[in-house]
């Protein structure tokens, strides 16, 4: 008996079985792959980027302790003299971008 049935799994095991995968079958595990190790990496980029802000606010906070800093406005004394100049960056900034949005198409 013990033959028999080692005969007929056998005889199963050696036809091929009727199955077929579905068309896109490699592209969708590729995409799956892809998709997961983009997760990963956009996980590991915020994760940087955390740690960075948090360091540059530790800095700053040090920073600011160590010099003993008193924030004023006396600095801004030096563009009192040049309002024309001023007018004419702010004004040229805004052009630029106007003819960017208007006349240069966006790739996207």
């Amino acid at each position: 008996m013990s033959n028999r049935i080692d005969e007929a799994i056998n005889k199963a095991l050696e036809k091929e079985p009727e199955y077929e995968l579905p068309h896109g079958f490699a592209d969708r595990v590729m995409a799956a792959i892809q998709r997961k190790a983009a997760e990963k990496e956009a996980k590991r980029d915020r994760w940087w980027l955390v740690t960075g802000l948090i360091g540059m606010v530790a800095a700053f906070m040090y920073a600011v302790a160590a010099v003993q800093f008193k924030p004023g406005v006396g600095v801004f004394t030096f563009f009192s003299g040049y309002w024309g100049l001023i007018l004419f960056g702010v004004l040229f900034v805004t052009a630029l971008n106007v003819v960017d949005k208007r006349l240069l198409k966006h790739h996207k």
